[in-house]
Order: C-alpha cells, then structure tokens, then sequence
C-alpha cells in the first residue's frame, strides 16, 4: 500500500558504507522494495569510506545499472559521522534518511518512520531494541548514564543514526562545520519536533561491527567534550569537595591536638591521599586537554571530508 506523501517530494537515504561487499546488493534490493511501496521520487547515497573489500566495485556496478543509485568516494576513511556528513552535503531530497547499509538498520522500518513523521514531524528516530551481549549492553547503560548527566541536552545512544528528517532540519545539520562530529547530538541541540518509534535490531549476518565497546567509547567522549562544558564543570566541583573534605579533616586533627594533645600520625595515609589527589589532578588536566585538542582541531579549520569522485550525484543534482 502507498504511503499517503505529496506527490511532488523528494527522498534521499544516505547510507555510510565501509567493508560492506557481503551485505551492499542485499541492501540495494530491500531498499529498492520498500520505496517503490512509497509514492516518493528517491535516491540512495552510498557514502563509501575507505574500504578495503570489494564495496567500491559493487558500488559501481549497482549504480551503473540504477541511477536512482548515487556514490560519494572519500579519499581515505575520516570516520563514520563525516561520511554521513558529506551525504548530507550532496542529498538534495525534501525528505532525509540516514542509516547504515549492514542491514542491522532494516530498510523495512522505513515505511514505519515515513508513517509517524506524516504526523507533523520535523524528525522521527529509530530507537534500536538491542539483543548485544550483557556486559555490552551494561556498559552502553553506563555510557548513557554519564551522557545525561554531563551533557547539557539531552541524548540517547541507543537511538543510533537511523532517523528520517525534513529539509529544514538537514540545512541546520549542514550549516553545522565544526570539525568533530556527533551527529546525534548535534541533532538533539536545535530542538526540532522530534518523535521516536522503536524496533528490533536483527544481529548482524554477515560482515564484521565497525563498532566495538572501546570506539563506543570514544565516539561519547569525544562527542561530550565537543558538545558540552559540563565536564570542565565537574572539575570544579570535584575539587571543591576534595577541599573541604580536607578542610574538615584538617579542621579534625587540629581540634584533636588542640583538645588531646594528640599527634597527628600515619604515614601511609599521607601517600595514598597525595596518590589519590594526583590522580584526580590527571584525570582533570586530561578534560582539559580535550577540549583544548578540539580547539586545535577547529583552528585548523581544514575539511571534514575529501571527496575522491562520484557517481549519478553532484551538488546541483536533483532527483528525477
């Protein structure tokens, strides 16, 4: 059954790809499926980076034989959120889909996203159901946890990249150039009328996760220390408690002297305290250093992508 869209809008699905050769025709087919069930002119942006596989070669072919079918080759892999990045640049449709091409983001959910942002949506994102191992999946509530309460808005991890959003929001997206990207918290920072359904995510069948819990990792760090001041915040709290915990202590042993002329005694104390508040000091230099790293990264103020070639697409294309 056809979704009930305007006639005259434009989709573009822009699809990171990397090391994807066992899973891309598989794509292409179920994607192609569930748009023609649509009443939307569409296209489908593989953004390739880097890979090392036969991706580039299917890319190709697919796109040779359906123009429906656009490419963006980046010279070498800059990262998963910058390949979504330059699709974005080039997607010229009234309507924007990002997800992954590993089909752990099912083209099916597709017709369910298009359904709740009909509803007056300005984006709709997929919140995956996860079936990842126990302690993965602790460890993403861990992340979560310290998302919420170090960021200044709020964010979801566990919603991905997979998410439908109009034009407006895109162009907001793209007037966005800093150079260390978090596309799902940049996303949340505007405020746009937002809606969420969820789904279940299937494991993956073939192909290898580019993301491990240590990139998990980084990737939330990273994306917290470019996206808020909180843990500079956190600093100084932190070491406002440690000071008047040391006051009251000092305050405690001065009193015990002072009252039962009681010397101050414990070597081993002294050490571990002077260990503990050392480790403190490099944990809060290092939040320094991060922010100070982004701000070198933003003063160079070099591209966030370079674009080898392309395929059926440039950035005056429209979708036929």
């Amino acid at each position: 059954m056809k979704q009930n869209i305007n006639n005259d809008e434009t989709a573009s699905i822009v699809v990171p790809v990397c090391n994807e050769e066992q899973n891309i025709e598989i794509f292409y087919q179920r994607i192609t499926d569930v748009m023609e069930t649509t009443s939307l002119k569409w296209q489908v942006i593989f953004v390739e980076d880097s890979s090392t596989d036969r991706t580039v070669e299917k890319i190709n072919e697919i796109c040779n034989k359906d123009k429906r079918i656009c490419a963006i080759f980046l010279t070498r892999g800059f990262g998963h959120h910058e390949a979504i990045t330059a699709g974005i640049d080039y997607a010229s449709g009234d309507i924007i889909i990002m997800m992954d091409g590993d089909l752990q983001h099912p083209p099916e959910v597709i017709l369910r996203l298009l359904e709740v942002y009909n509803q007056g949506n300005d984006m709709v994102y997929a919140k995956r159901l996860t079936k990842e191992p126990f302690l993965k999946q602790l460890g993403s509530s861990v992340i979560n946890i310290l998302m919420a309460l170090l960021s200044d808005y709020p964010i979801d991890l566990t919603t991905s990249i997979f998410r439908i959003f109009n034009r407006k929001v895109a162009d907001t997206l793209i007037s966005m150039r800093e150079r260390r990207r978090f596309i799902t918290g940049m996303l949340s920072w505007p405020g746009f009328k937002t809606a969420t359904i969820t789904f279940e995510e299937p494991l993956r069948e073939k192909g290898e996760t580019k993301y491990n819990f240590r990139r998990m990792l980084d990737l939330a760090f990273g994306g917290l220390t470019s996206y808020s001041v909180k843990p500079l915040r956190f600093g100084i709290y932190l070491g406002l408690i440690i000071s008047l915990i040391s006051l009251l202590i000092g305050l405690y042993y001065i009193l015990k002297y002072l009252i039962a002329g009681t010397n101050v005694q414990g070597f081993t104390s002294v050490i571990v305290s002077m260990f503990l508040l050392g480790g403190i000091i490099l944990f809060v230099i290092g939040i320094i250093g991060e922010y100070i790293g982004n701000i070198f990264t933003e003063i160079k103020a070099r591209p966030i992508y370079v674009v080898k070639n392309t395929l059926n697409i440039d950035k005056q294309t429209d979708i036929n």
